[in-house]
């Protein structure tokens, strides 16, 4: 939010709309002035205590028209995200603690007691960031203000990374106060993020693990000499070796000399350029070793009391708390200085806003009637949206109903007859339904004819098909094994991009189908077995458990989906006279 604000994306003549927003901040960072940066100004609060309380205001700015010309209804973001952000990189660009959190920033600057799991308070593990208070300085100023201008010139994919990276950097150092494991592995992972496009770097058949090797080797002994290269790149390719080389290598890369020479002379025991790889692969292992199976640092790291930025974990260096901060806030400037910046760039700046949610699924009824995208390719997507209507008029929703897409039938209608039996069946299934479901009132007229007319489609063993059988009460002539084929087939796939995805309800009425016909044919225990599993694929519903119960004493009680899944009819009105003799 902070670059969307400077107006780097903005159309030129086009009306803004300009919120002032505001925010506090509590950190160690004893401010004289404001600093002024390009993306709001940082003031220093009269208010005293054990804590600086900062304010940070900015004019947050959003155009106020659309790309379509259509005024835009969205004034304001509301300013939240605008003050965490600057909050995370005034942290990261001024080595301090600053957040909106005053009790988090008074546990980890004020206190001198140690956190529940810790054995040292925060400022034993990392320089500076932790002190109760730091004096505010020209130079810190101006580091601030220097680096905020280069991060919001970044191309905005770029400037992304870079923020998560931050975050995780800021967020890694909070969690010193509870968790030196997990806060160690924050820190490893705000490089890490960085680095994975990057690949100047081949990595060796000598790096691979030891053991592993020599068996490996041993194996290929007999393989021809091209056969056993091949073999060993192509584990090097996917191996946790690439991983962990790529990972060192951007790091180094990104280490200036400025790191070993002017940056080293505060520290107490700087890390050397001669030790900086092993170290690096050290640090990655012990990230790897807690992501994957919790294996805490060594104790040398958390225990001893030490600024010191390398320690000798099994006679080889490893950085500590201290050097891994060290390590990782200068890669992550060094990226930003690096990068080739943009004064403007041609995006949708809207798509990147927060407090704007996306990704929810809009109900059927707002869409499954339009004719504009319906095509073969799209078929399977109106047809699972129909059955998803359908199913909640069947379970009993009281506001479900089916949405009229009669104009897309005639869509069908225009379109089939081109299609192979592939193509086709999803959009003739469709057709089928719809108009058997819905009263006669509202059917296409004739529609029988253009189903009869391809009923043959409906033999091709298919999830489409299975569904139309199963719904319309109509056996399936597959055998067993191709009938449950065809299921296992559709759950294997039903999450792929343009696949059928049933309602649960539907879902589980295929699965009892074949339930029944397993039981007919005398195999109860698969009948068994797949009434079980329905039960456990629909746990919300009470009717399937009673009836497992009962199949379970009763084997000869038919699996009939729809007595089982289906709410019970009402009861007959009392009030209504009419003469029903006759039915």
């Amino acid at each position: 939010m902070l670059q969307i604000t400077t107006g780097k994306f903005f159309r030129p003549g086009v009306d803004l709309y300009s919120s002032r927003q505001r925010g506090v901040l509590h950190s160690n960072y004893a401010l004289d002035g404001p600093i002024e940066t390009v993306a709001g100004t940082l003031f220093p609060s009269a208010l005293r205590g054990d804590l600086a309380v900062l304010i940070y205001e900015v004019d947050e700015r959003l155009e106020s028209t659309n790309l379509d010309g259509t005024p835009s209804f969205l004034l304001s973001t509301g300013g939240s995200y605008l003050v965490e952000d600057f909050a995370a990189v005034a942290s990261f660009a001024l080595g301090i603690t600053c957040t909106s959190d005053a009790d988090l920033a008074r546990r980890l600057t004020q206190s001198n007691m140690p956190a529940l799991g810790m054995r040292r308070a925060p400022r034993s593990y990392v320089r500076r960031v932790f002190d109760q208070s730091i004096n505010d300085s020209a130079d810190s100023n101006a580091r601030l203000k220097s680096f905020l201008s280069d991060l919001v010139a970044l191309p905005r994919s770029t400037y992304e990374a870079v923020m998560r990276a931050i975050q995780r950097y800021v967020t890694g150092l909070h969690r010193v106060g509870d968790d030196a494991d997990l806060a160690y592995s924050l820190l490893v992972a705000s490089i890490e993020s960085l680095a994975q496009g990057f690949d100047e770097f081949t990595p060796t058949w000598n790096e691979y693990h030891g053991a592993a090797r020599d068996d490996i080797d041993e194996a290929l002994v007999e393989a021809p000499a091209e056969v056993a290269t091949r073999v060993r790149e192509a584990i090097l390719k996917h191996d946790h070796i690439k991983l962990s080389r790529r990972y060192r290598e951007f790091a180094i890369a990104h280490v200036d000399s400025v790191f070993f020479r002017d940056d080293a002379s505060a520290e107490a025991r700087p890390v050397r350029r001669s030790e900086l790889s092993d170290a690096l692969a050290n640090a990655y292992e012990f990230r790897s070793r807690y992501v994957h199976a919790l294996i805490p640092l060594p104790d040398v790291i958390t225990t001893v009391s030490s600024l010191a930025n390398v320690c000798m974990v099994d006679q080889a260096p490893a950085l500590t708390l201290q050097g891994m901060a060290r390590v990782a806030r200068h890669v992550i400037w060094e990226f930003v200085r690096r990068t080739p910046k943009l004064a403007t760039e041609p995006i949708d700046y809207r798509r990147h806003l927060p407090n704007i949610v996306r990704g929810f699924q809009l109900a059927e009824r707002y869409w499954i009637w339009r004719r504009e995208g319906f095509t073969h390719s799209t078929s399977r997507r109106y047809l699972s949206g129909f059955l998803s209507e359908y199913a909640a008029v069947l379970g009993g929703d009281p506001d479900a109903h089916l949405t009229d897409i009669r104009g897309v039938l005639e869509l069908i209608e225009e379109q089939i007859a081109g299609l192979d039996r592939g193509k086709r069946l999803p959009m003739l299934t469709l057709y089928l339904l719809f108009n058997r479901f819905v009263a006669p009132d509202a059917q296409r007229g004739h529609w029988e004819r253009l189903v009869e007319r391809f009923r043959t489609d409906f033999e091709l063993p298919c999830p489409e098909s299975l569904v139309a059988h199963v719904l319309t009460s109509t056996p399936v002539a597959w055998d067993l094994e191709e009938h449950e084929r065809v299921l296992d087939s559709y759950r294997k796939r039903r999450y792929r991009d343009k696949a059928l995805q049933l309602p649960a309800l539907f879902e589980i009425a295929l699965t009892l189908d074949l339930a029944e016909r397993y039981r007919i044919t005398g195999n109860a225990l698969r009948a068994r077995e797949l009434v079980s599993f329905a039960v456990e694929d629909f746990p919300v519903h009470a009717g399937l458990r009673s009836f497992e119960e009962r199949f379970a004493v009763d084997e000869e009680l038919a699996v009939e989906w729809w007595r089982i899944l289906l709410p019970p009819p009402p009861p007959p009105d009392p009030s209504d006279q009419s003469d029903t003799r006759s039915e």
